[in-house]
């Protein structure tokens, strides 16, 4: 090391490696030698330029021309700070080689003037030690703010290796100790089809190297004019939700929507009627993101036929150095769209066994979670259109929001002075709480049995019937059912231990709850899940909202085709609420797992516009 930090003094940065071998290195011209063979043991010098690239847009609302410097978007400083970096060598055969690292390199970040390019880390070298085996490495793979990351023994092992990337808490300074606690974006040489002078089709993720980049002192390497050009891109994805949507009432700094659905009253008429007199209203709380990948691959992976097939070959875009479409860690799960391997709802903390994890309510949705306009990021997840669609009752396509990233939009229903409504969604109704019980007890009154003999003593003379009061509304709860799934509830006796009676004309006499709790089961939804019912308590609603990748000019075009929805490394997906006018999902419990297995009900979409930058920005417009 004492030998080495004499070498880097008077460079910009000096990145520590211990590397690689060769045998003999000829110009481009394939004639002489440009360096005498190092000896065993010997060190040599490679000058490395950085650059964080940007992404061109290829979906709706964006200019599609990638000279236009309004096709790009940079990040934020946090975004594109380096803390620590390392690079892989591989030979011709894809062999791993040697690991080389440095930590708290300065790159520099000088302003570059191409568009597609954030920051360029200019002159940096690579110093190459122990030179031991034959013939130069051919391949680099480099790794940006992930200092634990380990390559395997192939290259392509290497690229493939899974791990949750997308940022390191590791922050060093420039002694190698440990600093401090922040979000470090992970980057790693970006992928693209279309080989040039530093890349090949062989491995997509890798840079190509030649034996004129390398120098057997460092005054060679820093007179080098012909840098190695290595450009990164994180391994996140961005997601960002603004609501452009104008408010129809504000209420102590509240902004409420008006709703075009009203709800039930509460009638007690026979019958039961079901006329609206209850004006809803939607106020939104924050948002968070929700099947979101656990896992990312260190490189972007490529599929082959990709670079000839649409849409992806016009997404492959060589002369920015980047591809717009990947194969996540899911990609090919045969499990995926399998919805009996789909998470228990129990325990929102725990990723189902697809490594997908999910979001709740919260007790405080407003405090836990993304305000709106904050932004928050995620790993890629990308998957095959058979994956992620099913059919609806209409054999229409139905993208199923649980096997994509998408956003849960958290609001609360209330009525016109802001107070939380407590609502149930039966059979396309809206119901206070309170009337759908009441519809219930209706249709045992008035159905088949036209029997509600049910009734409490409340007074003190056994033998006056006045002194008994019929079952209402009030003996009963509700409870969340037996499937499982978010917002879902029966109706059920609040305490079991009253005494219950009956009416048998001359006397009252002592009645069976269970024969209560059995009319009660059948005059309500049980097992079927076309018509269930779906509480909103305390007014909790949510919207899911897949990501659009690829937004289609044709707002009729058929979105289920692979590569519409998913969410793919360094794009930013910027989604604007543009309209409410539908409630959204029901939930009964804060801490039920948010969680939609079915195919998408349009009645509960919500319209997105999505944009795509630097972070390549992707607009969604949504309207709910």
């Amino acid at each position: 090391m004492n030998r080495l930090s004499k070498l880097f003094a008077g460079f910009a940065a000096i990145a520590l490696f211990a590397a690689c071998s060769n045998d003999d290195i000829i110009d481009e011209q394939g004639a002489q030698p440009v360096n005498p063979i190092p000896p065993v043991g010997g060190t040599a010098y490679m000058k490395i330029n950085i650059a964080d690239v940007n992404s061109v847009p290829g979906g709706r609302s964006v200019s599609t021309d990638p000279t236009d410097p309004d096709s790009f978007q940079d990040g934020n400083f946090d975004e594109h700070k380096v803390a620590n970096a390392k690079f892989f060598f591989f030979d011709e055969n894809g062999i791993f080689v040697q690991e080389g690292s440095v930590q708290d390199p300065n790159f520099g970040e000088d302003d570059p003037a191409d568009v597609n390019v954030e920051y360029i880390g200019k002159n940096n070298i690579l110093v190459l030690e122990d030179l031991t085996e034959k013939g130069w490495p051919k391949y680099l793979i480099t790794v940006l703010n992930a200092p634990d990351f380990a390559p395997e023994s192939t290259i392509k092992a290497t690229a493939e290796k899974l791990d949750n990337y997308y940022h390191s808490l590791e922050v060093y300074d420039k002694d190698g100790n440990n600093k401090a606690e922040s979000n470090c974006m992970v980057m790693s040489t970006s992928s693209y089809f279309n080989a040039d002078k530093n890349h090949d089709d062989a491995y997509p993720y890798a840079t190509l190297l030649d034996e004129s980049n390398f120098k057997l002192t460092p005054e060679e390497a820093v007179a080098n004019a012909n840098a190695v050009k290595i450009y990164v891109e994180r391994l996140a994805a961005k997601v960002e939700l603004s609501v452009g949507a104008e408010s129809s009432l504000t209420i102590d700094g509240r902004n409420l929507y008006k709703l075009t659905q009203t709800v039930a009253g509460d009638p007690n008429n026979e019958g039961g009627s079901t006329a609206a007199t209850t004006d809803l209203y939607l106020e939104v709380l924050g948002w968070d993101l929700s099947g979101t990948a656990t896992r990312s691959h260190m490189s972007k992976q490529l599929k082959s036929d990709w670079n000839n097939n649409a849409p992806f070959a016009a997404w492959n875009d060589a002369p920015h150095f980047r591809s717009y479409w990947a194969k996540s860690a899911l990609y090919n799960d045969n499990s995926y769209g399998d919805a009996n391997k789909m998470p228990d709802v129990t325990d929102s903390n725990d990723e189902n066994e697809l490594g997908l994890v999910y979001t709740t309510f919260g007790k405080d949705p407003v405090a836990s979670s993304n305000a709106i306009g904050a932004y928050d990021y995620c790993n890629e997840l990308t998957s095959s259109a058979a994956n992620i669609f099913t059919k609806d009752s209409e054999n229409r396509s139905r993208v199923v929001s649980s096997q994509t990233t998408h956003v849960v939009l958290k609001t609360r229903i209330c009525d016109k002075n802001g107070e939380a409504i407590d609502m149930v969604s039966y059979h396309g109704v809206l119901y206070l709480e309170s009337a759908y019980i009441n519809y219930v007890l209706n249709k045992i009154k008035n159905g088949d049995s036209k029997n509600l003999n049910f009734y409490t003593f409340t007074g003190t003379d056994e033998n006056d019937k006045s002194h008994y009061k019929q079952v209402d509304s009030n003996f009963f709860k509700l409870e969340k059912d037996a499937s499982g799934k978010t917002g879902h509830v029966h109706i059920v006796i609040k305490d079991k231990t009253v005494k219950l009676y009956a009416d048998n004309g001359s006397a009252m006499t002592e009645a069976n709850v269970a024969d209560l709790e059995t009319k009660l089961n059948d005059n309500q939804p049980a097992a079927d899940s076309n018509y269930p019912a779906v509480s909103y308590k305390g007014g909790a609603n949510v919207y899911y909202i897949p990501i659009e990748h690829y937004a289609a000019v044709d707002a009729n075009a058929d979105k289920a085709v692979e590569g519409y929805y998913g969410v793919v490394r360094n794009h930013w997906y910027k989604l604007n609420i543009s309209s409410f006018s539908k409630v959204g999902h029901g939930v009964f419990d804060p801490d039920e797992k948010l969680f939609q297995d079915e195919a998408e009900d349009p009645l509960y979409y919500l319209g997105v516009n999505i944009n795509i930058l630097s972070w390549k920005i992707v607009n969604q417009d949504v309207p709910l």
